[in-house]
């Protein structure tokens, strides 16, 4: 199936702009990095904005489909939680140049800080629904255990799979990286929490693998 310009472009500027941020990528250098002229990228998207504004919409849909499973009505087991969450790693690892440079891009467009802004407080109400429930599940023993560890471990926890700056969690390292730390926490702080079925199948819990969507960096592209 022919890939057409208009998907070219964004591809393109997309590998662009999370090797070299998108604030030091000029139409100019994406059309020679594409091997096209700049007359084809500004037909399709006459400004550079209108280029990353196509890009965020494409990230946010996603983050909208995230957060619709989160809170879905059956809460998920931890097996299922730890599948979606590889998925949804690697999705930040295909648009890194936005935590990249987040501040920048957030302040840049009203758009942009008023999704994020409901996304972030609905997406950690959903998550602190999801902690309550599991510890719920968990014996009487191991609630306590889980109180002593919470504070810690649970927002290290959350921090690998969530959206924060770079300086917390670096977006730089490929989702194997950080799936195998959360892999750990899991162990330590969820394991109480776990149903027989979870239990039987937590040693198959893959951190890298191509199960849930993850994968490292793309062909192609060099940091």
């Amino acid at each position: 199936m022919k890939v057409s310009t208009k998907t070219k472009i964004l591809e393109g500027a997309r590998e662009k702009f999370n090797q070299k941020g998108y604030y030091r990528v000029t139409i100019r250098a994406l059309a020679h990095h594409l091997g096209m002229q700049v007359s084809n990228i500004t037909y399709h998207f006459p400004t550079q904005d209108k280029l990353l504004r196509a890009l965020l919409d494409q990230l946010f849909d996603q983050l909208r489909e995230e957060l619709a499973w989160l809170k879905q009505k059956e809460p998920p087991s931890l097996y299922d939680f730890w599948v979606e969450m590889k998925k949804y790693r690697a999705i930040r690892w295909r648009y890194r140049f936005f935590w990249m440079e987040i501040i920048q891009i957030l302040l840049a467009a009203p758009k942009n800080s008023s999704f994020w802004n409901v996304y972030q407080i609905e997406k950690a109400e959903a998550l602190e629904a999801l902690v309550l429930h599991w510890k719920n599940q968990a014996a009487p023993a191991d609630r306590l255990h889980m109180a002593a560890l919470v504070p810690q471990k649970m927002a290290r926890l959350i921090a690998l799979f969530d959206d924060v700056l770079p300086a917390q969690v670096n977006i730089q390292l490929p989702p194997e990286e950080s799936l195998a730390e959360a892999h750990g926490l899991f162990a330590a702080l969820l394991l109480p929490c776990m149903g027989a079925e979870d239990r039987e199948r937590y040693g198959e819990w893959d951190v890298g693998g191509d199960e849930g969507g993850t994968g490292g960096m793309e062909e192609g592209e060099k940091m």
